[in-house]
């Protein structure tokens, strides 16, 4: 067997986890006893359909790419305690129950701009604060976070990548809380 320099190298896996775990701490992310069926070939083609427990919950991926992006679309529930988390807050005590959400996560392979965003209706969850901005379970309240990622780089003394993300909350009543 010899091995040639200018042959790219190539990769074909179809695989099928079975219990399979996923942790990303920086993330606050954990998937647990995922299962299903993909595909992977480089340089970063994925695709393919899993159910597993994210936030102790049952939630479905769904995963495509192209030259461009990979793209995860995520089905799930979430309770109060799991918002807190990610958003890296202490429980502020204005939340009770749990909701269904959609998140969708598009990863840019060329260095553009990545997104990500959560939907929610937010029936089944409780809104504890005056007038307008409250609700309780029974009620339907869209809502959406939506947040773009890019990279800057800035030379100084070498190049330093830098990451920037610029994100918005929006809900059917009011919209802000960007950063």
């Amino acid at each position: 067997m010899t091995a040639d320099a200018e042959t790219p190298l190539a990769l074909d896996l179809d695989f099928q986890p079975e219990q399979m775990s996923l942790s990303m701490p920086d993330y606050r992310l954990n998937l647990e006893n995922a299962a299903g069926q993909g595909t992977f070939t480089l340089p970063h083609q994925l695709a393919g359909s899993f159910a597993g427990n994210i936030f102790g919950q049952q939630a479905s991926i769904a995963v495509t790419s192209d030259a461009q992006q990979i793209n995860f679309a995520v089905r799930g529930a979430l309770s109060p305690d799991d918002i807190y988390t990610l958003a890296g807050l202490s429980d502020l005590g204005v939340l009770s129950g749990k909701s269904q959400f959609s998140a969708d996560l598009s990863i840019d392979m060329r260095g553009g701009i990545s997104a990500f965003a959560v939907d929610t209706d937010l029936l089944g969850m409780a809104v504890n604060l005056p007038g307008e901005l409250g609700k309780t379970k029974i009620y339907c309240r869209p809502a959406a976070l939506i947040c773009n990622f890019w990279t800057v780089i800035r030379v100084c003394n070498g190049a330093t990548r830098i990451l920037r993300a610029g994100c918005i909350w929006m809900t059917e009543c009011c919209e802000g809380l960007s950063a």
